[in-house]
């Protein structure tokens, strides 16, 4: 047995070598973590875009919809799109471009561990630290509350745009359909707004605070554009609501006259775009600036304007121009002069016409008559543009006299003080006449000879009053 001294050095022996033990355990364990930590900052991934941890962020409400890959097949007909009626429903807008978030957005890459803890799902690096901000793990971008760490999933505006994050909360790319409405994803995952070109087709996603995909019909630029069902903006014939547009290579709405493929076609005013069929103002004339009439056209059931060409109308002929624009008043076609009306008329006129106070015959096609014409059994001499003359004429060497109607006169005739006999064809007479029994005398300038003495073949005659040779010689 051993004594109380024995007893007191061994126990003092086993607590030295206790602490002994104790010691070289912790110093063991400190040493297998430095090496630890320093093996964990040895494997760690050099950040690929910079090495900002954290982004300044403001929350947005969670969304939990899983996005849908985009169906890139088109599910409209271009032709038979519905459509609502043009109003302005948007701002003016250029493209929604911008510097690569990547210039606003710092994504390191970083390995550790995911966990599910209260509230959510956090992430620890390999220190065990749990991490904020946006981050780039396992090849996929996530943005972690800068507030507790907790992983973020639907929408979320970091910096200043924003950036969708499916359920499994990886940052989305490409096109998304979020709820109801289709969104585009830029490569560095932030949202797309205003006017956008993705694979050499045009969309629009409105305000910067919006970001869905607009259909219908956008007004911006000044000027009306149409996106379609599939969101795309729509170039050339398009048929909407039952009308007929056209957009150019900008996705403009055509207004007013247009030529297309050489042919013309109008699609009303600047708020309208429809193509037109049928009579149709198409613009105006102006005279010392005051409005004189307006120019009329018609366009065919495949709203190409008529040209060059008679056209029948409602029992009327008509006549459009080069332009396609509806003759009016006195117009020469084809060598011919024709009467359409006065402005805004336009309908071919026959028969007796008098314009600006002026008689003109036209016949039963339309044509002006010139000349000699007998009509209804009259007689009538119609000038060079085809004005109805009255009066005295000389005309091809011979003297008519054509009454206040254009009609032309025979027998007796009284002009200025005058007067004037005219055979049975319409020619003055002159020289000496028997009418009536009487005999009466004309000068050269077929004027009756009265109330005189005169001298003929050296025979000297006296006439009356009425111009009757008075009997006997004097």
């Amino acid at each position: 047995m051993f004594n109380r001294n024995q007893v007191n050095g061994m126990v003092k022996m086993k607590k030295s070598r206790h602490h002994l033990l104790v010691m070289a355990t912790c110093f063991a364990m400190m040493m297998a973590g430095f090496c630890l930590v320093a093996s964990a900052a040895d494997e760690d991934v050099a950040v690929n875009e910079a090495s900002n941890n954290e982004v300044a962020a403001s929350e947005v409400a969670d969304q939990n919809d899983e996005a849908d890959v985009r169906d890139e097949e088109s599910d409209v007909e271009d032709m038979n799109a519905e459509a609502e009626t043009p109003e302005d429903q948007t701002e003016d807008y250029t493209k929604g471009t911008r510097a690569a978030a990547y210039d606003e957005l710092k994504a390191p890459v970083l390995a550790g561990t995911w966990k599910s803890e209260s509230g959510g799902w956090r992430f620890y690096d390999k220190a065990g630290v749990m991490q904020k901000g946006l981050y780039t793990i396992d090849g996929k971008q996530y943005y972690l509350c800068p507030n507790d760490g907790l992983m973020k999933t639907g929408w979320q505006k970091i910096g200043r745009y924003y950036y969708y994050f499916g359920t499994d909360g990886a940052m989305k790319r490409g096109w998304q359909r979020v709820g109801s409405n289709w969104y585009y994803m830029h490569s560095d995952g932030a949202m797309a707004f205003g006017l956008m070109e993705i694979e050499k087709l045009s969309y629009f996603f409105g305000e910067p605070d919006d970001g869905a995909m607009k259909t219908g019909w956008r007004k911006f630029a000044d000027a009306y554009h149409y996106f379609g069902a599939d969101g795309a903006m729509k170039k050339g014939w398009q048929k909407i609501g039952g009308y007929w547009y056209y957009f150019d290579r900008m996705g403009f709405m055509l207004t007013g006259s247009r030529e297309l493929d050489g042919k013309k076609y109008f699609f009303g005013g600047e708020n309208d775009g429809a193509m037109k069929t049928g009579w149709q103002i198409f613009g105006e004339v102006f005279f010392n600036n005051v409005k004189t009439n307006d120019r009329w056209g018609y366009y065919s059931a495949d709203g190409a304007a008529l040209k060059k060409r008679w056209f029948k109308y409602g029992g009327y002929w008509y006549y459009l121009d080069d332009d396609g624009e509806m003759l009016i008043e006195v117009e020469e076609v084809d060598g011919k002069f024709y009467y359409f009306g006065p402005a805004n008329d336009g309908r071919m006129r026959t028969g007796w016409q008098s314009i600006d106070g002026i008689w003109g015959y036209f016949g039963s096609d339309g044509a002006c008559r010139t000349g000699w014409q007998k009509i209804d059994g009259y007689w009538y001499y119609l000038g060079q543009y085809g004005e109805m003359e009255t009066g005295l004429r000389n005309i091809d060497g011979d003297l008519y006299y054509l009454g206040s109607d254009g009609s032309m006169r025979t027998g007796w005739q009284k002009n200025s003080n005058n007067w004037y006999y005219f055979n049975t064809s319409g020619t003055a007479v002159t020289g000496w006449q028997q009418i009536g029994g009487y005999w009466y005398y004309f000068e050269e300038d077929h004027k009756m000879v009265r109330n005189t003495i005169k001298e003929l073949d050296g025979k000297k005659y006296a006439f009356n009053a009425d111009g009757v040779m008075l009997s006997g010689y004097l």
